[in-house]
This record gives C-alpha cells, sequence and structure tokens, in this order.
C-alpha cells in the first residue's frame, strides 16, 4: 500500500486501500479511539477551489451520513485537508467486497441473503428521497459478521434535485450493472438501483454477468435489448422474481424495496415448499454378488468335438493382429517424456498458472515439449492458447478499469495499460482497439464536461491524455485549440491588468 505525502490531523494514514475515478481510499487508524477507518479523499486533479463543489460534496456526504443505517456504511466525518481537497473518514470493513467472492456462484441462501441485506438498505436511501445509481458488487461491502453494507455514494442523487455528489470526471453509473434507462440518460428513480440489484443477483446465482460486453456500447445494448436467461433447472423458482427485477421497462418492475423484499420472500417459501426430485432406488443386490468376477462363458475342459485346422490360422492371425497393435501403442522414451511434459503443461494451463510461477506453468512445459520436438502440434497450438487467454485477460481487466474511470491511473493497472498489453500479444486485436477508441471518445466527453463547467485545466489534461493515445482525433485537437485560445485571452487580460 502506497503512503499519500499529505496528513490528516487525529490520523495516521497507513496506505491505499483502493482508487476510482475521481478519489482514493486510505486505510488509517483514528488517534482518539484506536480504531481502523477508511479515509476517502477526492483526487488533487480536481478544482478544489470550486466553492460550489466542495459543499456538493459535503452537504450530500453529511446526508448519507444522516441515514444512520446498519445496511449502509456509517460516516464519522467530512472535512477538508490543507489543500482545500474534501474527505470522508468512514468506517472500516475487514469483510472485503463481493466483487472478490464472484469466481464462481454462490449458493441461493447466501445470494438471496445479501439481496435482502441491500434492499434493507436501499429501502431507507429511497425513504430519504436519494437513489444510489451505482449498486455493483464492489460497493457491497461485508462486516466481520458476514452481513453485507452498502457504500460509495460518490454519484448518489436526490429524486427530487439535479444536484450530483461529485459531476467532474466520473460516469454515472457502471455500465455492466447500469439500468435501460440509465444507459440512455433518462430520468432515474428507486427502480434503477432495483435493476442494477436484480443484474447483481443474477451475478451472484451463475457466477458471471451475462450483460457485460466487450465494449460499453455492446453492454449498454445488452441491457437494452438482451433477455433475461433461463436459469438452471433447480433456480427456476428465482425466474419470475428476477425478470420482474430486470424488466427493461422502469414500470414492469417491482415499485419499491419493500414490494420486493416481499416477492423475495415469497420466492423463497416456494421453494421451500417445493418436493424434493426423488430418484428410484435401484434394485437390491447384495455386496458379495456385485464384487464377483464370473467368467463370461464356461467352457468344458472335454470338448466332444476336434477344432478344425483353419481355426488354428485364424487364431494366429489375431495373435498377429494383437502383437502389430502393441507395436503401435509402444512409446519410446522419448515419447513418454513429451506426453509427460504435456500432461504438466495442460494441468497448469486448466488451474490458469500460464506463464507463473517460475518452471512451474503452462509455457514452461510447451516450451520444454519443444525442445524434444520443435513441430509438435499439441505444445504449438498450447502455446497460442496461452496467448489468446493472456489477451482474453487483459483485455477484460481494461474493461474493468474503464468502469471504474481508472483510464490512464493507477500506473500498470489501468484501462489503457491492459489493452495496449493486449495488442503487444495480438497486435490486431480487435477488442483492444475498439477499447482504446472508446478511452479516447471517453476523453473527449470528459474534456468538453469540463470545458462547460470552467474547469480548465482538468480540461486541458483530458485532452492531452486522449492525444496520447491517438493523436490525430479530431475532435481533441480542435479541443486542444479551444483551450489554447482560452489560455492566451486570460494570460492577454492578465497582462493588461499588470502593464
Amino acid at each position: 500500500m502506497s503512503t499519500p505525502t499529505f496528513e490528516i490531523p487525529g490520523y495516521t494514514i497507513h496506505g491505499t486501500l483502493g482508487q476510482g475515478g475521481m478519489a482514493t481510499v486510505y486505510l488509517a487508524t483514528q488517534h482518539s479511539l484506536q480504531r481502523k477507518v477508511a479515509i476517502k479523499v477526492l483526487d488533487d486533479t480536481l478544482d478544489h477551489g470550486d466553492n460550489d463543489f466542495n459543499a456538493r460534496f459535503i452537504n450530500e456526504a453529511l446526508l448519507i451520513a444522516s441515514l444512520n443505517h446498519p445496511r449502509i456504511i456509517t460516516i464519522y466525518d467530512v472535512a477538508t485537508i490543507d489543500d482545500c481537497r474534501p474527505y470522508i473518514v468512514m468506517e472500516f470493513l475487514a469483510g472485503g467486497d463481493l466483487k472478490q467472492y464472484l469466481t464462481t456462484p454462490l449458493s441461493v441462501a447466501k445470494a438471496t441473503t445479501i439481496v435482502q441485506h441491500i434492499i434493507e438498505g436501499l429501502e431507507t436511501l429511497h425513504a430519504k428521497g436519494v437513489i444510489h445509481r451505482d449498486i455493483k458488487p464492489a460497493n457491497i461491502l461485508f462486516r466481520e459478521d458476514g452481513s453485507a453494507v452498502i457504500t460509495d455514494f460518490g454519484i448518489a442523487k436526490g429524486l427530487d434535485n439535479d444536484t450530483d455528489l461529485t459531476q467532474v470526471g466520473v460516469s454515472v453509473g457502471s455500465p455492466s450493472y447500469s439500468s435501460p434507462e440509465q444507459t440512455q440518460c433518462k430520468e432515474l428513480d428507486q427502480r434503477s438501483d432495483i435493476y442494477s440489484l436484480g443484474v447483481v443477483l443474477l451475478e451472484m446465482l451463475q457466477g458471471t454477468n451475462p450483460f457485460k460486453g466487450p465494449s460499453h456500447t455492446d453492454t449498454a445494448v445488452n441491457h437494452l435489448q438482451m433477455a433475461l436467461p433461463t436459469l438452471q433447472e433447480d433456480l427456476l423458482y428465482l425466474q419470475p422474481l428476477l425478470e420482474q427485477m430486470l424488466a427493461k421497462d422502469p414500470n414492469e418492475r417491482f415499485s419499491s424495496c419493500k414490494e420486493l423484499s416481499a416477492a423475495l420472500s415469497a420466492s423463497m417459501s416456494r421453494e421451500a415448499t417445493t418436493p424434493a426430485i426423488v430418484t428410484p432406488a435401484l434394485e437390491h443386490t447384495s455386496d458379495q454378488e456385485s464384487t464377483q468376477i464370473r467368467p463370461a462363458l464356461r467352457i468344458p475342459k472335454n470338448l466332444p468335438f476336434s477344432i478344425p485346422s483353419s481355426t488354428y490360422y485364424t487364431i494366429g492371425f489375431i495373435i498377429l493382429l494383437i502383437v502389430g497393435y502393441c507395436g503401435l501403442i509402444y512409446q519410446s522414451p522419448l515419447d513418454q517424456k513429451i506426453e509427460a511434459y504435456l500432461e504438466q503443461a495442460n494441468t497448469h494451463f486448466d488451474n490458469g498458472q500460464l506463464i507463473a510461477p517460475p518452471e512451474e506453468n503452462a509455457r514452461y512445459f510447451y516450451r520444454q515439449v519443444l525442445l524434444l520436438d520443435e513441430e509438435n502440434d499439441d505444445a504449438n497450438e498450447g502455446l497460442d492458447d496461452i496467448i489468446q487467454r493472456q489477451v482474453e485477460d487483459f483485455n477484460a481487466l481494461a474493461i474493468t478499469r474503464f468502469e471504474e474511470q481508472q483510464l490512464m491511473q493507477p500506473r500498470k493497472d489501468n484501462a489503457v495499460f491492459y489493452y495496449r498489453e493486449a495488442l503487444a500479444l495480438d497486435p490486431n486485436n480487435k477488442q483492444a482497439v475498439e477499447g482504446l477508441e472508446h478511452i479516447v471518445e471517453e476523453y473527449v466527453h470528459l474534456a468538453q464536461s469540463a470545458f462547460l463547467q470552467k474547469q480548465y485545466d482538468q480540461g486541458f489534461r483530458y485532452v492531452n491524455r486522449g492525444l496520447s493515445i491517438n493523436s490525430k482525433q479530431t475532435e481533441l485537437l480542435q479541443l486542444r485549440i479551444q483551450y489554447r485560445k482560452y489560455s492566451n485571452s486570460v494570460k492577454r487580460l492578465f497582462n493588461s491588468i499588470f502593464d
């Protein structure tokens, strides 16, 4: 964990817990109570001299603090550091987030318990006239007793106003969990949070998010058009619940968390009363009978007939065939060694140990095979599969970092970095090429928004970052000219004042 350069009186900061598109969260110890806390500090790339911006952040953070509900993270303090950056002191939850547990499907009991906890938190939030707008696994944390807690209200919004907690440098919501109306930038209400929670429930039950596409646009289209997948047979009783949570039209969804909670309880009650499927028992056979080995055919010792000579020729031919077959399946020591290497390579590949640890990974053993047989098809195909898997992993990481708005930071853990790693392995990879184009488009959007909000320094940085990816992007080149004209006009005005 990296240590920040600033200090906050009354706290010892130990290092970084996580980083998003507009803030960093640090683990710290509060001196007065000697307890671990999490401190969220806005990035220094934002203009914190904007008093209106600071007021929005602090006032809405105070709103969340006033909720005081066990299913919503507790906020202890809101203030600013010396450079005027606001920060929020929150409870530290040591149980991690839901995202880290979604490598495999969760049990129905665990998944529905988590959903019920989040429903309780959202019900309190909605009663205060606030929608979260970013319900996703990374924003669901766990206390030590296993109870789920909603966190990260960075883009929470009141139902009766247009004020965002943070507006600069943050896309509204995470595409993989955004409701259809959210992807279309339409007006939102509490039913949008219910849709996002439905996606989370589906992912907990299946282990994957079926709406997640290779790009931001593909994901948005999936939310608008893709039908809900049919659950496996033992989960079909939850299909009606998910269909209503994930209805494309908000009017067809549950209208409130209270209604959703009642439907969830009813679904679980139906499952409890459903008779189990009983398979018919096999016919009883004694252990002795089942383990006895009997010859398929008994041949009497004294045959009442003679065996013709032609039969001996047939038997001899069969023996020759058997000997020939044994010759075909015989392996030399070299073949045995190659097969052993391939078996180890395939095992490591299946376990995800593609290139690490050293000398205990799939690539190492495939290369050992090629040292013995440089034209071995299995080894060459295996190395190609490793590259393909690495490219897929890099693209998946890039999509995740894009959703978290980690476009070019932190170093070696951002969307641009992972897309470029994919292209280093596969220079013509379509998904990575299109991914970089989406990031450039995002910088165009951020630069335009910053200019309209008079965040000129930040906007100019967005322009330069986008051009570092695509130096010929027309809109960014035009924006750079626009920013430079404004900068020169400001300089002339400044000089005229002091001349």
